[in-house]
Order: C-alpha cells, then sequence, then structure tokens
C-alpha cells in the first residue's frame, strides 16, 4: 500500500515538472486596434487672373476634392509618414489640420505670364469660368487583421495644360509590430535593381511590362536593372509583393503606370529576405 502511493506521489510530481509553466515566459503582443474614419469635402474657388499679353481679365476655377479613409490608431510617426502620402503634407500636426489646408490652399500658383488679382470661394462649378484646375486625392483602406493597408489616388490637372498627372501611393502597417512596414524591411533594396529586371524579363506575368520595357530602353541593351520604386504592395496571401512604377517613372506618360510581380517564393531564390520578412511571410514562403 505504502510503495503504491510513493508510485502515485512520484508520478504526479513528474508530471508537475513536466507542465510548469517558465518563470521567463514572453509576454504576448498586444496588437493594436485599429479603426477607420471616412471623410469627404469638396471646395470651389475662382481665381481672377491678369495675362501679360492682354488688358482683359480671365477668370479660372479650382476644385479641391477630398475622399479618404482614415485609420485612427497609427503611431504618432506613423500618422506622419500617411499625411505625407497623402497631401505632401510635412508640417499639419494633426490629420484634420492636413485635410482643411489640402481643401483651402490655392495651388494655383502665379507666374510670369499670369498675375492673380483676386481669390474667392465658390458655391460650386460655374459657367463664367474658361477653365478650370482640380486636385482630388482619393484613398481606401483594409486590413487582413495583421497588415492594414492604405491605397492613395491622387489626379491633378492645371487649367489649360496639355494632360493631367495622376499617381497611386501605398501605406502598409504592420499592427503587431506598430511601423509602417518599408520595401527595405524585406530585401536589401540596393540589390533589388537587376532583380526586377530580371522578373520583368523571365516572369510571364510581367509580360506587359517587359513589353513597355523593351520599347522605352530598346536603344539601350547593356540596362540590367530597374530602379527600385518608393509604392508597393503585399498580397492578402502573403505570397506575393507588386513594385508601383508612377507615370514617366520607367515609361512614358502615354504607357502609364506600371506594376512589377515579384513572387515571394522566386523572389527567396534571387535575393535574401530579412528576418522579419521570413516571419512575415511565414517558413513555406521562401527558401
Amino acid at each position: 500500500m505504502k510503495r503504491a502511493l510513493f508510485l502515485v506521489v512520484l508520478t504526479t510530481l513528474a508530471f508537475t515538472a513536466c507542465h510548469r509553466v517558465p518563470d521567463n515566459k514572453p509576454e504576448p503582443v498586444e496588437q493594436e486596434q485599429i479603426t477607420l474614419r471616412h471623410v469627404a469635402d469638396e471646395r470651389f474657388y475662382s481665381v481672377t487672373m491678369q495675362p501679360s499679353w492682354e488688358n482683359t481679365l480671365v477668370v479660372f476655377g479650382i476644385d479641391n476634392k477630398l475622399d479618404v479613409e482614415w485609420p485612427d490608431g497609427l503611431t504618432p510617426d506613423a500618422e506622419r509618414e500617411l499625411m505625407k502620402k497623402l497631401f505632401d503634407d510635412e508640417t499639419s500636426t494633426t490629420f484634420e489640420e492636413a485635410c482643411e489646408r489640402m481643401l483651402s490652399t490655392n495651388w494655383f500658383e502665379e507666374d510670369e505670364d499670369m498675375a492673380i488679382k483676386e481669390v474667392r470661394q465658390s458655391n460650386g462649378l460655374s459657367d463664367e469660368w474658361s477653365s478650370y484646375s482640380y486636385l482630388t486625392v482619393e484613398s481606401t483602406a483594409r486590413t487582413d487583421g495583421e497588415l492594414l493597408s492604405v491605397t492613395i489616388n491622387s489626379e491633378m490637372y492645371r487649367a489649360q495644360a496639355a494632360h493631367g498627372i495622376y499617381y497611386g501611393r501605398e501605406f502598409i502597417y504592420d499592427t503587431r509590430e506598430r511601423k509602417v512596414v518599408h520595401l527595405s524591411d524585406l530585401v536589401d533594396t540596393a540589390l533589388l535593381g537587376p532583380v526586377i529586371m530580371r522578373a520583368v524579363e523571365d516572369l510571364e506575368v510581367n509580360a506587359d511590362v517587359r513589353e513597355v520595357v523593351h520599347e522605352e530602353y530598346g536603344e539601350y541593351p547593356s540596362v540590367t536593372s530597374l530602379p527600385v520604386p518608393d509604392e508597393f504592395v503585399i498580397d492578402s496571401t502573403r505570397s506575393t509583393i507588386v513594385l508601383y512604377y508612377q507615370v514617366y517613372e520607367i515609361a512614358c506618360y502615354a504607357s502609364g503606370s506600371q506594376a512589377v510581380v515579384l513572387p515571394v517564393f522566386w523572389l527567396s531564390k534571387h535575393l535574401e529576405l530579412t528576418p522579419y520578412a521570413k516571419k512575415l511571410f511565414g517558413p513555406t514562403a521562401y527558401l
């Protein structure tokens, strides 16, 4: 009986020792709570200008339009970076201040051929305007529970110009690490240029870009590298990085913006992923 009781006590102690919670167990990472706010507004202005070559006055219009999703809950540094991408604003201290500046700033600059006589707010589009300029900023946000992605589209046209200009920007925020994700967090960007060119040449998914690149650089056969763009997205399956080039960045205006697809597994065969990238994409996504 004593021997049986001894064995029970010994077994219990052994089980407890095997399942003892270590004293240095790491604290669970608290995920940042992000909420989205939709903000939309539009302002109109009329600008009376004096052309240098005649005595009559000319009235142009300005239409500033804002339609964005803003994520609340970012770190202060991330907020400043997002405001820079949205509005090219590096001095506003709050999102509300940046919105007001964008909507109210008269960006129709005076030049040597046109002197501004008067700027006044308007109730809307007017027949008195001989032409009008516009600035539109739009953004949409999405999250997969860990990464928050904001896609920004902006378009600008100056009255009587041959055409407008548009550009897209991307903002990626890791809610667990509480930081903005840059391309340099994933790979060594100093080595990425030749890899991008190889992806354009070798991967059929980039066939359209290949055609544009051959047309632009065909007379320069020694070109073996493409510039590393600022903008990129990570797909929801964590298997692909897409690089975005703005208009004029690697092609003419008529060719438009360009997107180069880099499958993560393919990329890992040509360039070492950073420890952060390996953690983000998971062990099956790279060699």
